[in-house]
C-alpha cells in the first residue's frame, strides 16, 4: 500500500509534532527532579533560619522548646528539631514530649558538623527517629545550639510525580488537538 503525498506529509508533521513533544517531555523528565531538590533545598535553608531565629527567642523568654518545635512543625508541615550544643534533642515536632529524652544524640549527624563548621548544613538520608527517609537543613545559633528542619523526600517525589503527569497529559492534550490542524495542513 502507497501513500499519498497528503498521507506522507500527515505523518511527517505528526511525526515531527509527536517527536518535538517527546524532547520536551523527556527534557522535563530529566531536569525537573534536580530542579524542584534544589528549590526545595533552598527554601528550607530559608526555613530553618527562621526556625534559629524562633529558637533564639523562645531561649531568652524561657519558653517550652518542645512546644516551640511542635507548634513550628504543625504550621509549617516540616519536621523542626532544636538541638544543645552537646548534642542533646531539646525539642522535637514529631516524638512527643514524654519519649524526648529517649532521642539518641544529634551532635554528630552531618547536617549538625556541617551546620557548625560552614554555617549551614544539608544532608539527605532515613531518619532513625522516624525511620523516613528525610531531606535536613541545620543552621548553628551563637551559643552552639542548632535548629533543624526536614522535610519528607516522599513530599519531594510526590511533586515531581504530579508536575511530570501533569506534563505528559498536556503534551497528549497538545497533540490531540494538533492532529486535526496537521491533517488539514497535509492536505494542502
Amino acid at each position: 500500500m502507497r501513500l499519498s503525498l497528503q498521507g506522507k506529509w500527515f505523518l511527517g508533521l505528526a511525526a515531527l509534532l509527536g517527536g518535538l513533544l517527546g524532547v520536551v517531555a523527556l527534557t522535563i523528565y530529566a531536569t525537573l527532579p534536580g530542579y524542584l531538590h534544589g528549590r526545595i533545598r533552598d527554601d528550607l535553608g530559608r526555613m530553618v533560619r527562621l526556625a534559629g531565629e524562633n529558637l533564639d527567642q523562645a531561649r531568652s523568654q524561657g519558653t517550652d522548646l518542645q512546644a516551640l518545635a511542635t507548634r513550628l512543625g504543625r504550621e509549617t508541615g516540616l519536621r523542626v528539631t532544636f538541638i544543645a550544643p552537646d548534642g542533646v534533642v531539646l525539642g522535637e515536632s514529631d516524638v512527643r514530649h514524654t519519649e524526648l529524652s529517649r532521642v539518641e544524640n544529634h551532635l554528630n549527624r552531618p547536617e549538625v558538623q556541617q551546620a557548625l563548621r560552614e554555617g549551614l548544613g544539608y544532608d539527605t538520608r532515613r531518619s532513625v527517629t522516624v525511620d523516613t527517609e528525610l531531606l535536613y537543613a541545620a543552621v548553628p545559633r551563637a551559643d552552639r545550639s542548632v535548629a533543624r528542619v526536614a522535610m519528607s523526600l516522599a513530599r519531594v517525589h510526590a511533586t515531581t510525580g504530579r508536575v511530570t503527569r501533569t506534563v505528559a497529559w498536556a503534551s497528549l492534550c497538545v497533540t490531540l488537538l494538533a492532529l486535526p490542524v496537521v491533517y488539514l495542513l497535509s492536505r494542502r
